[in-house]
């Protein structure tokens, strides 16, 4: 499975990234479900570790590193954490609405 890169833009050849997502794998315990998942989450590995590699080489005050999600792509992990999904719309109102009192001066 070695030779050219997962994608043509990626900074590595397919093999430096199939060693690191092996690893990944195993320290994960994680299984792809199917070859066509596993061909899946070895390109969003791939392109993520680029990203990873690409900022860490800026040398901000904080570098990125893998984690359990390194195999997803952002729309992946915001529908995983369901981010944004569960927001309050701007029209709906709480059930209750706690009132201050009028004269804070009699307050303790």
């Amino acid at each position: 499975m070695s030779g050219g890169n997962i994608r043509g833009s990626n900074l590595h050849d397919r093999a430096y990234y199939e060693e690191k997502f092996f690893n990944w794998l195993a320290e994960h315990k994680l299984t792809p479900q199917s070859g066509e998942h596993f061909v899946k989450m070895l390109e969003n590995f791939a392109n993520n570790d680029d990203i990873i590699e690409h900022t860490n080489n800026l040398k901000l005050s904080y570098t990125l590193g893998h984690n359990q999600f390194s195999a997803m792509t952002l729309e992946e992990w915001k529908q995983y954490v369901k981010l944004g999904l569960d927001k309050p719309s701007t029209d709906s109102q709480p059930a209750s609405i706690h009132a201050a009192p009028a004269d804070l001066s009699t307050l303790p």
